[in-house]
This record gives structure tokens, sequence and C-alpha cells, in this order.
């Protein structure tokens, strides 16, 4: 099945008469593809195979710096792994994307960081949606947005079908570097955060994450959240 998107700036848009002929298609097996450098999501030259499709198991890999520039990219596992390595959104104005994991996300690495914005402007947040567990470890960070976290910018959501743990180790942080409230670079801040796990487990949710704050809006549908001794404020 194919499916065709048009969209006009900001969002999508009415169809518009289409003729398409001469359609080539190439398929491959799902594989494991790493980033061997930097530049576009959509840039076959950064890959070590290919552009990776939301089929694939991804890393991006140390002291490379992908920016994700289609509204429909995802992977089933990502790993942001290594020194410096960085996944963040190319900018596109405030157009809301999305990125879907069918799996695991890990962050793990000195500086290594998932940014859910556009690069260089964190008012320009995104959505992102975990379907299984969140793993920020090893001095990773894990940053939704600051300092606006309105019409879904800067959102979280887990939406598995399993139960999905979200763990930050004490090396590691979640939000920006500033640890003062007032700043726009808040330490420990996720942006909004939703969560529509379908599991019927009590609970569906293991939170190994201590003294996170919601920014903005906590979405919480069908989570039935184990703390233990954490906090979410």
């Amino acid at each position: 099945r194919l499916i065709f998107v048009w969209t006009n700036g900001s969002g999508a848009a009415s169809l518009q008469p289409a003729a398409i002929d001469n359609i080539s298609l190439v398929s491959r097996v799902a594989t494991d593809i790493s980033s061997t450098g930097t530049g576009l999501w959509s840039n076959a030259s950064i890959w070590d195979i290919a552009v990776p499709t939301p089929a694939d198991n991804v890393v991006v890999s140390a002291n490379t710096v992908v920016s994700i520039d289609s509204k429909f990219s995802g992977a089933v596992d990502l790993n942001v792994a290594g020194s410096n390595a960085t996944l963040q959104w190319a900018n596109s104005g405030s157009v809301l994307d999305d990125f879907k994991i069918t799996n695991d996300l890990g962050i793990s690495g000195s500086g290594a960081k998932f940014n859910v914005y556009e690069a260089g402007l964190p008012a320009n947040g995104k959505r992102l949606f975990v379907a299984h567990d969140l793993n920020v470890t090893a001095g990773g960070r894990f940053d939704t947005s600051a300092p606006a976290f309105t019409s879904n910018y800067g959102y979280l959501n887990l939406n598995g079908s399993t139960v999905q743990t979200v763990t930050v180790d004490g090396a590691s942080f979640v939000g920006g570097t500033n640890i003062t409230t007032a700043s726009t670079n808040q330490q420990n801040v996720i942006g909004q955060l939703a969560i529509n796990n379908t599991s019927t487990s009590t609970p569906n949710i293991i939170w190994n994450a201590n003294n996170v704050r919601i920014g903005s809006r906590f979405l919480n549908s069908t989570g039935r959240i184990a703390l233990g001794t954490n906090k979410i404020t």
C-alpha cells in the first residue's frame, strides 16, 4: 500500500489533483543502520547502509549530529550512543512533527543527547512516541524543549502495549543544564508527558527517574505508574 501525503507550509492540506507515473520501488530487508557522519536524516551519505526507515534499528554514533527532516521518520530501536552523539530536528519553522519509536530508546555516553526540538530553536518543540523502554545512561541527555511547552511541543508519549520502563541514571539528566527554575534551560523538566500505554498490567509504567518536573501538561489516560521512591512534580 502506498500512502501519499501533501503538505503546504505548517500543516497538512486538502488533496490536490495529481497524476503519478513511472513509479519505481526498491525494497530491502529491515536492518541495523548507523550514522557515519553529520547531516540530515534523509541524506544517504551519512549512513553506513541506507537512509533508515521506521522498520530499521538505528544508531546515531559518537561525534555525529543527525537532524530529522521528515514528518514521518521513526525506528524500531533507536540508540543515541557515544560521546557527543546528537539527534535533533532540522529547522522547519513551527511545523509539528512526530517521531515514532516502536521499541526502545537509549541515550548513552558523555555528551550524547536527543533534543526533541529544532536545532537552536528550543521553542519549536516536536512530538516523540516511545512504545517500550526509555533509558538515559552514562552521561546522556534527553531534552524535550524550553521555554515554551504549548501546542503539544516538547511532548513525550509512552504508548506501548507492554510494561514500559523509564530510567535516568545518576550520571545522566532530563531537560536542560541549569538547575534554577527561572531559567529557560531547566534541568529535570519534560515539557509535556502523555501516557497511552494499553497494557492491562499494574503497574504498566515503571518510573526510575527522580525529581522530574512536568513543564506544562501531564496527560495520563491509561498509565498506572510505579514510582518507588522517585518523584514527578
